[in-house]
């Protein structure tokens, strides 16, 4: 999800300005409004520097949230190595509220998104899934060597469902009109206090 070297080469200050337009397009519009069109035209480009930066809308569009998603992932991953080895649970709570890892444009933006169409989420979740996949599978390892995993528990296996089926989890509250805070609610839910009990081991094995 880079964008093309030609894009690479432009200073760093004057590739933040072309993100923070962009971000702001889609917190002002809908996603379909957000034309090649109206991005050149907002970015002071023509069609053709247009697509010597990137190949499509959605390229670009992929690229700004890979981006906020990779500083996310960094940021619990050093959370994650600052952790001893007797915490109860090394799985990251999720926090209604702006993490301190992005502006409140960036978060604006990341809110937008979950108002997209279900087949570009569908895009970008699966998108980021080897992201994700490689953090889930360093938290798993972690609770493995601590104990607390079941002997039968497949770590390939669910942090690939960790790293995908929140595709779901955002359609099935978009389907019902929830707001962010009431869909939070469900990913904590969900991920931590549904989906990650089941592959606890019993607290008697945990003690062997």
């Amino acid at each position: 999800m880079s964008p093309k070297p030609a894009f690479q080469r432009l200073p760093a200050e004057k590739q933040q300005a072309l993100r923070n337009t962009v971000m702001q397009l889609y917190i002002d519009h809908p996603y379909a409004e957000v034309t090649s069109r109206m991005l050149c035209k907002n970015l002071g480009l023509n069609p053709a520097t247009f697509y010597r930066y990137f190949d499509s809308k959605d390229s670009l569009l992929f690229y700004l949230v890979s981006i906020l998603h990779d500083r996310y992932l960094a940021y619990e991953l050093d959370r994650l190595n600052r952790l001893g080895v007797d915490e109860s649970s090394y799985f990251p709570r999720f926090d209604p509220e702006k993490p301190e890892y992005y502006t409140e444009q960036e978060d604006q933006f990341l809110l937008a998104c979950n108002r997209f169409p279900t087949d570009v989420l569908h895009s970008l979740v699966f998108a980021l899934a080897d992201q994700y996949q490689a953090y889930y599978r360093e938290v798993l390892e972690r609770e493995r060597a601590a104990g607390k995993l079941r002997a039968d528990a497949d770590i390939d296996l669910i942090a690939y469902m960790y790293a995908t089926t929140g595709y779901n989890l955002m359609v099935y509250c978009m389907d019902r009109g929830m707001s962010q805070e009431e869909y939070v609610k469900r990913k904590e839910y969900f991920y931590y206090g549904f989906f990650y009990h089941g592959i606890l081991a019993k607290e008697s094995d945990q003690n062997t």
